[in-house]
């Protein structure tokens, strides 16, 4: 079995033996994942010698990652598909007062580093290792000044980690394996929707606009509730502070069409498919617990199964088989 150290045989900090120091921290954080750094080490000269290692100027994120990261294209090349699941996570150290080179976070008086991930997942959901990595942190000066931010160059917003990831994504996987993006409503950008891809990268989102069809100037929500059930699906959801965990009876609907992008992609065209996800059977639901209710738009094409299934035309892609991954990211 391959150990946690391996991932980082090929970092290389200019000094073997911060190298070897790499691998013994990262079997020892392994080892003890819930404790603290203290917790994870044996005695004060352990400890203090991981600090030490973190505050070396010598030590990247960067570094640190690359050796991960080709391990991971490595795993990935074993595959004929796999999912790129993005997702932005706020490191809150609010309480760690001393703490220089903070930023603000989405609550108001509370700071830290914001983190966009994407994270390599078979079609099954098994991970593979992260392919990308962004860190930044949210200047104090450009608090509450949203039309400031809104006035920059797309390459200089926070929305643009979006397309960073996946340019970065399709750099490194191979032209054999097709990736599919799944990203959350943020994620659902015109940027995104209409930029052109190489022919083994494709996305599924969960819309954040009811987009307008070109051919009917219908919305594509409107148009997708009067076609008929393509599927059926039972997904598992999860216990949470504001709802109860169930198997939850899905319908699924979908149809593909053509859209026309706005503002700086006017006049821009693109087809995709939308697929409607709506609840059924929710007489279990208690009364502030709302029906899950999702739409999603794909760039891929979509077709019914006689097995009351959906793949994606001409790519062998399975709904059934990744559906808990992108529903559970959503």
């Amino acid at each position: 079995m391959v150990g946690i150290s391996d991932e980082f045989e090929e970092s290389d900090f200019g000094d073997k033996r911060l190298n070897k120091r790499l691998k013994s921290i990262s079997e020892a954080f392994v080892r003890n994942s819930e404790n603290s750094i203290p917790e994870s080490f044996e005695g004060w000269s352990e400890t203090k010698s991981a600090y030490r290692f973190m505050s070396n100027p010598k030590i990247t994120r960067e570094e640190i990652l690359r050796s991960h990261t080709n391990k991971t294209v490595e795993r990935v090349k074993e595959h004929d598909i796999i999912l790129a699941i993005q997702d932005t996570t706020s490191l809150d150290f609010t309480r760690h007062k001393n703490t220089k080179g903070l930023g603000y976070l989405d609550e108001k008086n509370s700071y830290g580093i914001m983190l966009h991930t994407t994270l390599a997942v078979t079609e099954g959901g098994r991970p593979l290792g992260i392919i990308s990595q962004q860190s930044w942190i949210r200047e104090i000066e450009n608090l509450g000044k949203t039309k400031r931010r809104r006035k920059r160059p797309f390459e200089e917003k926070e929305s643009s980690k979006w397309i960073k990831a996946i340019e970065e994504t399709e750099s490194i996987i191979p032209e054999n394996v097709h990736v599919i993006t799944v990203g959350d409503r943020e994620s659902d950008i015109s940027d995104l929707i209409f930029r052109e891809r190489p022919s083994n990268s494709d996305y599924i989102v969960r819309t954040y606009h009811d987009r307008v069809i070109s051919e009917t100037k219908e919305k594509m929500y409107e148009t997708l509730e009067k076609e008929d059930e393509a599927s059926r699906i039972t997904l598992d959801i999860a216990n949470t502070s504001s709802r109860k965990g169930r198997k939850a009876i899905l319908s699924i609907r979908f149809k593909q069409f053509e859209i026309e992008g706005t503002y700086r992609w006017k006049g821009k065209k693109t087809k995709v498919t939308a697929i409607i996800v709506n609840e059924e059977e929710v007489s279990e639901l208690k009364d502030k617990e709302r029906p899950l209710n999702w739409l999603l738009i794909t760039s891929m094409s979509l077709e019914k199964t006689e097995e009351n299934g959906i793949v994606g035309s001409g790519k062998e892609i399975r709904f059934t088989s990744f559906r808990d991954s992108i529903f559970t990211s959503s």
